[in-house]
């Protein structure tokens, strides 16, 4: 990585965090905390695997207290934004790979957070983080996407990120209308094949950045940083073409067919508990017009 780079990085990063007025930490304890995530991050992009988790668990490591675990994610989830937006020139193979090492660090703080929450801990303790990814739970194994618990956690992450820093958030609530349908026409199995075909339609058709939850066995919620209600509704609705070619490409298989709400903080909500209802609400709505459609908050 170019010096110039990682000089860019730390300004997009620190300009989005300082503006938004981070009570977490002070601006030279950002500035070393910063650095030496890119140091993890120049390791990873040579290869080496949970460089960026290494340093996130380092750092766990170092505090006595669960409370500043929110505000962790919230300062990492900034930082992969401003790496992505500095280092637009990646293959896609290495934007995959970054992120990935982003979503297991993530996924620990997730969980030593929730464990903090959870769990007394003796004074001068700390919970342990996750020991790897797929242990911590809070991934579903069938689509591989994130789970509620983690999506319970993030949101109001997200939510918060968006009101301090004033940037659009929206949270898109998707609803596989046929999967009673398809369970009994081919059995769970075939049912949950057909959410894990919406899953990978989701993943090519987000960013990296966007936290993808599955909620339900026929839901799943997805969180779209620096985007309104109007692009929202844009993500979803490429999402139903693009399922919609598919099952036109393959003819009496499983083809998915989806309701969608959406919503946007703080357009319509801007605490976590209002928005999640603001998109439940239009997604009842969708479902009430017959399903096959997606409906964005009023």
């Amino acid at each position: 990585m170019r010096h110039t780079d990682r000089e860019r990085i730390l300004e997009t990063w620190l300009q989005a965090v300082q503006t938004g007025g981070s009570k977490p930490r002070s601006a030279q304890a950002l500035q070393r905390w910063g650095r030496e995530l890119l140091d993890g991050v120049e390791r990873a992009l040579r290869g080496e695997r949970d460089a960026v988790r290494a340093f996130v668990r380092s750092d766990l490591q170092r505090t006595t207290s669960g409370a500043p675990a929110a505000d962790r994610l919230e300062l990492l989830l900034a930082f992969r934004g401003a790496v992505l937006s500095v280092l637009s020139d990646l293959t896609a193979e290495e934007t995959a790979a970054l992120s990935g090492e982003f979503d297991r660090a993530a996924m620990d703080i997730v969980s030593w957070h929730d464990a903090a929450r959870r769990i007394p801990e003796r004074e001068g303790t700390v919970p342990e983080p996750a020991r790897a990814p797929d242990d911590t739970t809070l991934k579903d194994w069938a689509t591989d996407l994130f789970n509620e618990s983690y999506f319970r956690i993030v949101l109001p992450i997200e939510v918060r990120r968006s009101v301090r820093y004033g940037r659009p958030l929206c949270l898109a609530l998707l609803k596989v209308d046929n999967y009673e349908e398809l369970a009994s026409q081919h059995g769970p199995q075939g049912a949950e094949a057909a959410v894990e075909q919406v899953a990978q339609v989701l993943k090519e058709s987000t960013r990296s950045v966007d936290a993808k939850c599955r909620l339900a066995a026929d839901r799943i919620a997805v969180l779209l940083p620096e985007t309104d209600g109007a692009s929202g509704m844009l993500v979803v609705e490429r999402l139903r073409e693009d399922l919609a070619a598919r099952a036109e490409m393959h003819q009496g298989g499983l083809a998915p067919q989806i309701s969608a709400g959406v919503a946007a903080c703080p357009e319509h909500a801007d605490e976590p508990g209002p928005l999640l209802q603001k998109a439940e609400q239009a997604l009842a709505l969708a479902e009430q017009m017959g399903g096959d459609v997606a409906i964005v908050s009023s």
